[in-house]
């Protein structure tokens, strides 16, 4: 669990819809944001599903295991982490040029795995569902819409890579798929490679944004700074902006 990612997120703890967090990336791995949120949800024992598109459970117990938490077996219930392999699940259908399920089994699925009412709810990268899978944007929304209503209390964090076409720019532009990720959540989270390339001490940059009181749609700038990641360890650097 990095700290002073915690800090930044004041309210992190927030088990609601409205701490909901987005989490975007440009040539840039943001699976440490979600190892974090994994992490906090177990020390603090909150009950947390992790929806898997990509990362194997062994990978997820090897990284927590450097963060000081310990994994068993996704089997074993006893632990507050509720491990969904959804791609698992998924490909078979799509190797095997099956009919694809549609959004309501596929919730459906992911609701019989739950046993336990969720305070967290991590979803790994979304565009493994639309390229891969080849689900639309709107197939990829509802999920996220019916999803909150099976589970309303939970706080979701969403993560989704984006490309050079769908890329926040300093006017924080984007596609309508991403602005439409922004709107349904609280707190956006966007992580970047640096265009001079990472050194010893500066990894990326990461930019904090808000809802403003506007009533467009728009975000307002929290913080934007730089980082150093380790294996234990995010250093933000520089004050905000």
């Amino acid at each position: 669990m990095f700290d002073e990612l915690t800090a930044l997120l004041d309210d992190t703890n927030r088990t609601s819809s409205h701490g909901s967090i987005l989490i975007t990336s440009l040539d840039f791995d943001s699976n440490f944001l979600l190892q974090h949120f994994l992490s906090y949800s177990l020390k603090n024992t909150l009950n947390c599903v992790y929806i898997s598109l990509l990362t194997p459970f062994s990978h997820l117990k090897h990284v927590q295991n450097k963060m000081g938490n310990t994994l068993k077996t996704p089997e074993i219930s006893s632990s507050s982490l509720m491990f969904i392999p959804l791609f698992s699940s998924l490909s078979d259908q799509f190797f095997h040029e099956k009919s694809s399920l549609n959004i309501d089994d596929l919730c459906k699925m992911i609701q019989q795995q739950v046993i336990a009412s969720p305070d967290i709810i991590i979803i790994e990268d979304l565009q493994i569902l639309r390229h891969l899978l080849k689900f639309s944007d709107i197939q990829v929304l509802l999920m996220q819409r019916k999803l909150r209503h099976l589970f309303p209390n939970a706080q979701f964090i969403t993560q989704i890579s984006i490309s050079d076409d769908e890329n926040d720019d300093e006017n924080f532009s984007s596609s309508s798929f991403i602005n439409m990720l922004k709107r349904i959540h609280n707190k956006h989270l966007f992580v970047r490679s640096l265009t001079t390339g990472a050194t010893k001490d500066i990894s990326g940059q990461l930019t904090y944004t808000g809802p403003s009181q506007s009533n467009l749609w728009t975000n307002i700038i929290i913080r934007k700074c730089l980082f150093r990641l380790t294996d234990r360890t995010l250093n933000l650097i520089t004050s905000a902006v």
